[in-house]
């Protein structure tokens, strides 16, 4: 079954969720909204530059959704769309299954 011959969306998927934060984002996101301090604070490694391109691109597919608080001072949160919170179920079994295969 040649997934280059399959779907471009599929392909197309997995080149986004192949990222090296773009997993970690979701799951952090689970619980609900978070600031960008926080998320940056989570994730130990990643560069404020490069989580700013992996929120960009998550909120562009329509994964995360940026709100802006305008009130003074102005606060951006970050959260799950529907579509994101349907991914979130795939991720939380794939953390689940590599607890259980720690090993691999």
């Amino acid at each position: 079954m040649p997934i280059v011959n399959g779907s471009k969306t599929f392909v197309h998927l997995l080149e986004i969720l192949s990222r090296k934060w773009s997993l970690v984002v979701v799951y952090l996101l689970i619980d609900g909204e978070k600031r960008f301090s926080e998320l940056e604070r989570s994730i130990s490694g990643v560069s404020p530059k490069v989580l700013t391109q992996t929120l960009y691109t998550l909120t562009k597919y329509g994964i995360v959704e940026r709100e802006v608080d305008t009130s003074s001072p102005i606060k951006v949160r970050y959260k799950l769309t529907k579509k994101g919170r349907e991914l979130a179920r795939i991720v939380e079994e794939i953390k689940e299954w590599s607890e259980r295969w720690e090993n691999f």
